[in-house]
């Protein structure tokens, strides 16, 4: 038998196994005898607790993520890897507690019913017959019966499951599945421009089936207001990933998505690509030919796109316009031998667009195409790209405040103002749970390079987009960059 922190692959990654209350026995896998549980023990894949009518046990997983098992049940841990948790509930009822800053699946499989989990809080009941009733307190959770009907819980909402089909808990009518395919068929089914708040949870509800890392929370922004935050990253296609992040409050809903395209099919840990977008050393084996990033209020939109990506050697040995870098490793900034190479992503086509009207965009009609395979394009240099872009009215003129001027506080302003009159503005806050705004204090005199790009990672980002275009009106974003920790990013850029 494999133990649990073998499974996991790391010290202390096992399950583990707290009686609460009364009686609780274990089975172990390969064993025919139940043995009394101890107050605390180990559980392995194909152990099996049984509770007796008025004991309760606990179910603690590597990240705290926990499961109650309420009286008079029967409990099997079905499969742990380090991507996937699975269990059964074969009788009785359970709570879960489900941590979500976790890349891996999350499921709960009774007689009747699978439950694939991505929300953090939920209960299962399986009666005598086998009949399961799900409800949901937090979170989203997918509900599937053994005829591979599926429906997608919302909190409070609560199902029951028999052999033949799935039914609401409200008067035991039939759940409103048949409804809600008819509605996927007709509503898109990614979350993409131009949405209403219904169609983006729809057609999240269905790319959360393929997330490979998702992230959520519910936190309070910097004006008070309560947030529910959820972020997925996976990938629509072999070449492909998508990034986004939905934020919730009572009287508004915000949404962004990225989605990026490769030069070749990404490998199965996304990090490995993520890591090598910000430029390196040697030639790197996955770089962006296109992607678009998209923020929205519902009303609103603020779009980039571009495509044409190649690489350009900005070295000392190529074009010479890069002489000295920043190495987060070492953290502190490294000059470049004549010998060396410099690989960045440049793209040959680019707009900014704030509700379709452009702001800032590249023009490299005046360019011709050179260059082979990867290092194909426009754009061959720094200066080739410089003299490229493009602004509303003909020319624009930023200015950008920082927690020098805010008095310590860990805020910054970016406005763009552009010839023609209008402008575009970013306030972002670093901001903890709370919405407590950080001071520049809180980082130890870590003002620059790596050390201060991992500290920030731990905190919130939130983001509020102005513009002319938008009359008044805001684009707010809460973004919790943990999701990139994950991703084995903790240098982003």
């Amino acid at each position: 038998m494999v133990g649990g922190s073998a499974l996991w692959g790391e010290p202390g990654g096992s399950v583990q196994l707290e009686i609460l209350a009364g009686r609780v026995q274990v089975l172990k896998a390969g064993q025919a005898q139940w043995t009394e549980a101890g107050a605390k023990d180990t559980l392995a894949i194909g152990d099996r607790i049984r509770t007796s009518n008025k004991a309760k046990a606990r179910v603690t997983m590597p990240d705290n993520s926990t499961i109650e098992v309420g009286p008079s049940s029967i409990f099997l841990v079905d499969f742990m890897e380090q991507g996937e948790y699975r269990f059964k509930l074969n009788l009785g009822t359970m709570r879960a507690w489900v941590k979500k800053l976790l890349s891996r699946r999350f499921s709960v499989i009774t007689p009747t019913a699978v439950c694939a989990v991505r929300g953090t809080e939920f209960m299962v009941d399986v009666d005598q017959e086998g009949i399961s009733k799900v409800s949901l307190l937090e979170g989203l959770l997918a509900v599937s019966d053994l005829k591979g009907n599926e429906m997608t819980l919302y909190p409070g909402d609560a199902v029951e499951v028999t052999r033949d089909a799935i039914k609401t808990t409200d008067e035991g009518q039939q759940s409103s599945l048949q409804q809600q395919q008819d509605l996927k068929a007709l509503a898109q089914r990614e979350v993409s421009a131009d949405m209403s708040k219904e169609e983006v949870m729809s057609a999240a509800a269905e790319e959360l089936k393929l997330a490979e890392y998702q992230l959520g929370k519910v936190m309070v922004d910097v004006f008070g207001k309560r947030v529910r935050l959820e972020e997925y990253v996976f990938k629509p296609q072999a070449d492909q990933m998508k990034f986004v992040v939905l934020n919730e409050r009572e009287e508004r809903f915000d949404y962004f998505f990225y989605l990026g395209t490769f030069n070749q099919a990404l490998p199965n840990d996304i990090g490995q690509a993520i890591l090598q977008l910000g430029g390196g050393l040697t030639q790197p084996d996955y770089y962006l030919t296109a992607f678009t990033s998209y923020r929205s209020n519902t009303m609103d939109n603020m779009t980039e796109a571009a495509s044409g990506g190649h690489l350009v050697d900005v070295g000392p040995a190529g074009s010479n316009e890069v002489t000295e870098i920043f190495d987060a490793n070492a953290n502190k900034a490294v000059t470049l031998a004549v010998s060396d190479h410099f690989y960045k992503t440049f793209f040959d086509s680019y707009a900014l667009s704030l509700n379709g009207v452009n702001k800032i965009w590249l023009d490299t009609s005046g360019l011709s195409i050179s260059g082979a395979g990867a290092f194909q394009g426009r754009i061959q240099s720094l200066a080739h790209e410089d003299v490229s872009w493009q602004y509303a009215g003909g020319s624009v003129s930023p200015v950008v405040l920082g927690p020098s001027f805010y008095k310590g506080d860990m805020r910054y302003t970016v406005r763009d103002n552009f010839a023609d009159g209008t402008f575009l503005s970013y306030d972002i806050y670093l901001i903890d749970d709370q919405g407590e705004l950080l001071k520049s204090s809180d980082f130890a005199g870590q003002t620059s390079g790596g050390g201060l790009k991992e500290k920030m990672l731990n905190w919130n980002y939130q983001e509020v987009i102005t513009a002319t275009e938008f009359g008044g009106r805001k684009i707010d974003l809460v973004v919790d960059p943990k999701i990139f920790i994950q991703m084995g990013q903790t240098n982003a850029n």
